[in-house]
């Protein structure tokens, strides 16, 4: 099991790569057969590249932040808020994320809980 140090420095590091756009950063930090659930009821995106290529097709934040982060045993749960641009419109998401981590600190599983309730005008 990873130490809380390293699941703290691979959520730095999932959310300095999603400021960045950098979505080989993003696909990088998730093990070959993770997978990701964003939102929580939409299709899961199973494997690196079908990460990858679901990163790639969202838009990037102007600006996001780690608002708080919880580490127990294998897994992370953090609240982030994100400044997105979509059809020249500033909106304000904030999803919770759940992670689960391997060995080696790669992220298993990623879900992210929000829905509408949890986007507004910036």
């Amino acid at each position: 099991m990873p130490d809380v140090t390293a699941i703290k420095a691979a959520v730095d590091g999932y959310v300095g790569a999603l400021a960045a756009g950098d979505v080989d950063a993003i696909a990088e930090l998730f093990a070959d057969d993770a997978n990701a659930e964003d939102p929580v009821g939409s299709p899961v995106h199973v494997g690196r590249e079908a990460i990858r290529g679901f990163f790639d097709g969202n838009p990037r934040p102007l600006s996001i932040e780690l608002v708080n982060l919880r580490v127990a045993g294998n897994m992370a749960v953090f609240l982030l808020s994100a400044v997105i641009e979509v059809d020249g419109n500033k909106l304000i998401v904030e999803p919770i994320d759940v992670m689960t981590f391997d060995d080696n600190a790669k992220i298993l599983t990623m879900r992210a809980v929000w829905g509408a309730e949890n986007v507004r005008p910036a």
